[in-house]
């Protein structure tokens, strides 16, 4: 796992607003994406998109930091404190597992929990303590195979958080023969 605070810096929260306003949002308000090839998210087909000029530009300074390539983007929008995502590995079929998945933060800055999947549910198995992050504004979070294997995440609702926190979540999708 890689954690850079301020990854993204001196761009301010523009960069925020100018990802919003020009992505495409899904009928789901909250996400929009970005990528090419088309993808499968949470059961819904995304179509290929174009990416913005801001949100290649943060691709490629995610390529020369970590060496890695990525050809998809989900962006997530939390309108506040209570917006939150449960645990979750992100286990979509279409995803390179071989690849990292790549986060970056912009807005509010939010806690980011991992949860071993040996301590989930009646059965725990083991005594490995949750791992807490701060996600501030401008924070990429690398996380390298096995990490989705056997750390499940989430996002938890935190009530005092009233401004928004837009995710940009990069990864590499298999693209099949079809």
């Amino acid at each position: 796992m890689l954690f850079v605070m301020n990854f993204i810096c001196g761009r301010g929260r523009s960069t925020s607003s100018s990802i919003w306003k020009s992505s495409q949002h899904t009928k789901k308000a909250g996400d929009i994406w970005r990528c090419w090839p088309g993808y499968t998210y949470s059961g819904i087909k995304r179509l290929a998109c174009p990416w913005t000029p801001t949100l290649e530009h943060i691709r490629e300074a995610i390529t020369k930091t970590t060496g890695q390539t990525f050809n998809f983007v989900l962006v997530n929008r939390y309108k506040d404190g209570l917006d939150h995502m449960g645990e979750h590995r992100d286990d979509e079929k279409e995803l390179d597992p071989l690849c990292p998945i790549a986060s970056v933060s912009l807005g509010a800055a939010r806690d980011f929990i991992f949860r071993h999947r040996d301590t989930r549910g009646k059965q725990n198995r083991s005594h490995i303590k949750p791992v807490k992050l701060e996600l501030a504004h401008g924070s990429l979070l690398l996380m390298n195979p096995p990490t989705n294997t056997f750390w499940y995440h989430s996002l938890p609702i935190r009530k005092k958080v009233v401004a928004p926190r837009i995710n940009l979540t990069f990864r590499r999708i298999l693209i099949s023969g079809k």
